[in-house]
């Protein structure tokens, strides 16, 4: 299933993902799973790698009764300078990611409770940072949540605007006291989760 994935997802080696091997997808399977994610939201990602991992985690705690159904929701408005995928294309035989064709700015509202989210849409640091601040705020209350942001290693190549994804998960987690890793696999992914007090 994870090879299947790998090669019919465009992009996905810039998420440290190729031939077998996983990459950054094991955390895009893993926190999913080992949270028990009943929500999870993606903002942009290379053709659907991200939410079809998070639909499997999904798919796996539901088969060992850990969850009810599963609910991920992948919202992009297929457009910007790094491609036009077609994701009806890309996610076909993955009916369950529920598609949302349209600016992450204009649907945050819709969402509420989110246990796992992934920012991969507009990459510059205004909208990275807006992305952080809506949806952040959309988090579920219990402190039991994960957000990941794609291309935190990725300069711009002089084609594209500047890539600001890294300054603005550094800026958005200290100035809401959250703990963030960056991991400098394919073109990086940082972590960001609550700060656990003791």
């Amino acid at each position: 299933m994870f090879d299947e994935i790998i090669k019919e997802s465009k992009w996905s080696e810039s998420h440290g993902a190729y031939n077998s091997y996983l990459g950054m997808g094991i955390f895009y399977y893993g926190i999913p799973y080992s949270i028990e994610a009943k929500n999870c939201v993606c903002l942009g990602s290379g053709a659907g790698f991200v939410p079809k991992l998070m639909l499997k985690a999904q798919q796996d705690l539901v088969k060992q009764y850990r969850i009810v159904h599963t609910n991920v929701s992948l919202i992009d408005a297929n457009v910007g300078p790094w491609g036009l995928p077609t994701y009806e294309g890309e996610i076909k035989g993955y009916e369950d990611i529920k598609l949302y064709q349209a600016m992450t700015d204009d649907v945050y509202e819709r969402f509420s409770d989110i246990d796992y989210l992934h920012v991969d849409a507009d990459h510059s640091y205004d909208q990275v940072y807006r992305d952080l601040e809506h949806y952040g705020s959309r988090m579920n209350k219990h402190k039991k949540w994960a957000i990941t942001i794609h291309d935190t290693n990725n300069p711009s190549d002089g084609d594209h605007p500047p890539i600001g994804s890294y300054k603005a998960a550094v800026d958005w987690s200290s100035e809401n006291n959250h703990d963030m890793v960056n991991f400098p696999v394919g073109c990086g992914t940082a972590l960001i989760m609550p700060k656990v007090g003791f």
